[in-house]
Formats: structure tokens, C-alpha cells, sequence
């Protein structure tokens, strides 16, 4: 399952069409929920470790194009809002940034994906990378959406999407969040 509200994994099970291409920043639970419903997915990880232990449980699929990409160090502490500065607003990577993480996805053309879901670091930088990758009638999905300075210097790469905001509970904890769910036009 993936670790995004309940309410949002029902909307994306309701709207998910057979064998869909699926990209993704941050592995996990999602990684195997795309598998599992005939995904092509494409999945983009900064942690060594958590990329070790998914890589042993995700085994060998020819469907699954799973990538480490560690962040870069970086001088600067630039706002993590900014998408062209690629930060993540976590303390623990102040100095570092994830310009190469974000980018891994302009490797596809245009409107090449039913679904892309941003739920890792450097979120307004993928967010900007990702919005032109979606097709349309497909989604873009925004995890922790809740934290306003994901979307706060973003809005002229979403101006396509249609949004949708899905506050609830989901796995593994009892804390409430917001996923959106942005479809392209």
C-alpha cells in the first residue's frame, strides 16, 4: 500500500487504467502497489539504505526501473520553495541539493506518464521536473501536501491540473496529512 491517505489511494484505485507508466520520487510501499496492478514504474531513491533493503524486497522485475540517486553537496542554504534552488527542507540536508534526483525524469518525453508521484525530497523542484511528464487525463500526485512551501512558488507548473486534496490518515500512523491529486487537462 502506499503511504498516502486511504482516501487518495481509493481515488487513484478508481481512476488507475491497466498497465499503467508510472514514475515515482521515493520508493516504498507505492513502489510495490504500482507492481502489483501491471505498472512499468520507474522508481527514484536518495537513501542508500532504504534502497538497499526495497531492492531486496522488490527483486528483479523487467517492469521496474529503480534508481539511487544521492543528493549533491551544496554551498548554499537557498529556500527549499524555490524549485530552481532543487533543496528539500529538511534540516538533516540544509547543505545539499537534489538536481540531479529531480531531473532524472526529463530522460521521458512529454505527457509520457499516466502517473507521477512526488513523495521525496526536493518536492517544488520534482513538481516543476515532473507537471510537463504527465499526459493528459493523467496524475500528478503530491504527498504531504499540507506543508504549503511544496506548492507555494510552484503554481505556473501546475496551471494545467485540475487539484484535488485528500485529508486523512493513511499506513503506518495514526497523524493526520493531505495528499493532492493533480490531473492534467
Amino acid at each position: 500500500m502506499p503511504w498516502l491517505t486511504f482516501d487518495a489511494v481509493d481515488e487513484l484505485l478508481k481512476r488507475l487504467p491497466p498497465n499503467p507508466l508510472v514514475f515515482e520520487y521515493g520508493s516504498g510501499g507505492s513502489t510495490l502497489f504500482w507492481l502489483k496492478r501491471g505498472a512499468r514504474c520507474t522508481s527514484i531513491e536518495h537513501d542508500a539504505q532504504w534502497y538497499a533493503l526495497m531492492r531486496s524486497r522488490l527483486g528483479d522485475s523487467d517492469r521496474l526501473d529503480y534508481r539511487l540517486v544521492p543528493p549533491d553537496p551544496a554551498n548554499a542554504d537557498d529556500d527549499p520553495a524555490n524549485p530552481r534552488a532543487y533543496r528539500s527542507g529538511d534540516n538533516v540536508f540544509a547543505r545539499h541539493m537534489f538536481r540531479n534526483y529531480a531531473r532524472q525524469i526529463g530522460a521521458f518525453p512529454n505527457e509520457h506518464f499516466d502517473v507521477v508521484l512526488v513523495d521525496g525530497r526536493a518536492r517544488p523542484a520534482c513538481l516543476m521536473h515532473a507537471a510537463p511528464k504527465v499526459k493528459r487525463g493523467g496524475v500528478l500526485i503530491l504527498d504531504n501536501a499540507e506543508r504549503e512551501y511544496y506548492t507555494a512558488k510552484t503554481g505556473e507548473y501546475l496551471h494545467d491540473f485540475t487539484r484535488r486534496k485528500f485529508f486523512g490518515v493513511g499506513p503506518t500512523t495514526r497523524t493526520m496529512w493531505r495528499t493532492d491529486i493533480y490531473e492534467r487537462q
